[in-house]
């Protein structure tokens, strides 16, 4: 949409739109793939909202009723990677719908609804495991009293939202903002300063995107990233800094791949950091071939835009089984000192420190 914050500034061509046909576009193409049905049925895992509606209150504390094992995907096909023992104290960033089990844990349960698991004990998964989440079966799991706490919720912006209170928008629960910063070769954000000053000044997490115009022209991709590397201002403190990908220009798929494996090294060379990508499930299929190569190759931080819809689809096999770390998931909220409507985005996880330079 032209006034969101993903707005694509002078040139104004059309969003991509999000099709009803993606995740069935997505089970076919993985489907096909597959060495066994299992991995057919982890494409199909599905969010399970904790309370009432996409943006419930999510249970951050579960105890382990006996001992559990801690699996790679939630399925009992999956790899085991650990036993729980009764009494270990996780972290849950969501409930998701996976493979039946059944246990004996005093007395015998069953069920089909895993917990998204990102912290064992005082130790995160990442640092465990090297993922953001594990998974193990709920029906073994209780949440501590008073552990319930709301999702981390952000807000991406650009010119077209004008001035905006940060503090109004602070005390509306807003966690963070990604602010664009550039597009193309030349285009600088003329509220990017004021933006990134104003989420500063009201103590947000920040950070910067940059609209990619892909082309075949000598260097682009570099001399993208060198712009935005300019305007940005990446800093120590700040969350990692997003390349936004939604326009393919003319290139097709190999083409357009190294393009962003060029911009994506060249910000790393020149930062020391890995950004994330933001794109939408059907982008990513349509002229990124649906690769996972990125997810496999250091960048696992996927920010998805698919709005209207009660969990994301998300691509590159479930980007390569690191699954979605920030969801764009309207592109016309409302937020106080705001005052026009704006993309919506949320965390996954119960900590943005994670995702911090």
């Amino acid at each position: 949409m032209a006034h969101s914050g993903h707005d694509q500034s002078a040139t104004d061509p059309t969003r991509p739109h999000f099709y009803a046909h993606v995740v069935r576009t997505l089970a076919t193409r993985l489907a096909r793939r597959a060495a066994a049905p299992a991995v057919l049925a982890l494409l199909l895992v599905t969010v399970i909202p904790l309370g009432a509606g996409a943006a419930s209150a999510t249970s951050a504390r579960w105890a382990a009723k006996c001992d559990a094992n801690v699996r790679s995907r939630p399925t009992t096909s999956s790899t085991k990677l650990e036993t729980i023992r009764a009494g270990t104290v996780v972290t849950i960033a969501a409930k998701v719908a996976g493979g039946a089990y059944a246990s004996p844990c005093k007395t015998s349960v069953s069920g089909s609804t895993w917990l998204a698991i990102t912290a064992i004990g005082s130790h995160t998964v990442s640092s465990l495991f090297g993922v953001r989440s594990v998974y193990a079966a709920g029906a073994l799991f209780s949440p501590l009293p008073g552990s319930t706490v709301g999702p981390i919720e952000g807000i991406d912006v650009s010119r077209w939202q004008g001035r905006i209170d940060f503090g109004r928008v602070r005390a509306a629960g807003i966690q963070f903002v990604i602010a664009k910063a550039t597009e193309g070769r030349y285009y600088t954000d003329d509220a990017y300063l004021r933006n990134r000053a104003g989420a500063f000044g009201a103590k947000l997490a920040f950070t910067a995107y940059h609209f990619a115009r892909p082309d075949a022209s000598r260097a682009d991709a570099t001399l993208e990233a060198d712009h935005f590397v300019a305007v940005a201002s990446i800093r120590h403190g700040m969350l990692v800094p997003v390349l936004d990908l939604e326009s393919h220009g003319t290139l097709g798929s190999l083409s357009l791949q190294r393009w962003v494996r060029t911009w994506l090294g060249r910000v790393y060379s020149r930062t020391g950091v890995r950004a994330m990508i933001y794109t939408n499930p059907d982008f990513w299929l349509r002229y990124m071939g649906d690769t996972r190569w990125f997810a496999d190759n250091g960048y696992r931080v996927l920010w998805i835009a698919n709005w209207r819809v009660d969990s994301p689809a998300i691509p590159g096999v479930n980007w390569g089984g690191h699954g979605w770390g920030f969801w764009q998931y309207t592109n016309c909220g409302v937020v106080p000192g705001v005052t026009h409507c704006l993309d919506r985005d949320r965390l996954n996880g119960s900590t943005l420190d994670a995702f911090r330079i």
